[in-house]
């Protein structure tokens, strides 16, 4: 368990991180609670030791609703990009850009077409230049 000011340093460095995106970009925080996990343990074989296990487990399987793991990922959108990716975008894009325009329509078809694309726009995007071209 973090201490306060641990947690508040975590809150800080997350704030810090989501003033990086502006007003084009979503941020989804998605939160996920798995009920009642399986307490993993093993015996010894010694009888006093396992009595000892046993007694544990059967207390932590009873208070499973108090120690239950979350898990929280973030999940950053850029609805422009999304945008382009459109079908209808592809193809109004057509005339100023066709190579790209068919490479938008070879990923509707292809997954590997789809990554390779889809990997064109991370690196343009990280570099802060456009992925037209």
């Amino acid at each position: 368990m973090q201490d306060a000011a641990e947690i508040d340093a975590f809150t800080k460095r997350l704030e810090s991180a989501l003033r990086l995106f502006d007003e084009k970009y979503r941020v989804y925080q998605l939160l996920f609670k798995r009920n009642r996990q399986k307490i993993p343990h093993s015996f010894s074989g010694k009888p006093v030791v396992d009595a000892a296990i046993r007694q544990r487990v059967a207390y932590f399987a009873a208070r499973a609703e108090d120690f239950s793991p979350l898990s929280i990922y973030f999940v950053v959108l850029c609805p422009a990009l999304a945008a382009r990716r459109s079908l209808a975008g592809a193809i109004l894009e057509f005339p100023e850009n066709p190579g790209r325009s068919m490479a938008e329509l070879r990923a509707r078809f292809s997954s590997t077409a789809s990554v390779r694309l889809n990997e064109g726009e991370i690196t343009a995007g990280r570099s802060g230049s456009s992925s037209k071209g």
